[in-house]
């Protein structure tokens, strides 16, 4: 009876410790910004994002739309630290744990629905974090 509990016991924090692991990145925080061009009505857009670990993120990928579900303003999926070979307009910069993922230009209206997801190196996709924007 002793050794089944111990196995018990064992089993319940392998498990725990699976469950921790499969869980490492997520994304803390996120934001869209604007910034005016030369151009009325045309804006720079940048997200700025806070994930919690970099060890093993592969990509970040980014879905901005006009309503919610959509992705018809931007589309795309960064392979984390990568920064050249990108699209025209898009950059990618990271401080830490923070991302600063700039993506082209958009028209000046809003609201802006937003996800963000993370991709492991074991290709498993965290759920998206998402937010509404002006």
């Amino acid at each position: 009876m002793r050794h089944f509990r111990l196995l018990v016991l064992v089993t319940i924090s392998a498990l725990s410790l699976m469950h921790l692991e499969a869980k490492a990145q997520t994304v803390l925080d996120a934001n869209f910004i604007t910034v005016p061009t030369q151009t009325t009505g045309i804006y720079n857009a940048t997200s700025l994002v806070t994930v919690s670990d970099t060890s093993t993120i592969a990509e970040v990928e980014i879905k901005i739309g006009t309503a919610n579900g959509l992705s018809d303003v931007v589309n795309f999926a960064y392979v984390f630290d990568q920064t050249n070979g990108l699209p025209t307009g898009f950059t990618y910069s990271r401080n830490g744990n923070k991302l600063t993922l700039g993506m082209n230009t958009v028209q000046a209206y809003g609201p802006y629905f937003a996800q963000i997801r993370l991709k492991d190196s074991g290709n498993n996709w965290t759920t998206a974090y998402e937010f509404i924007t002006n």
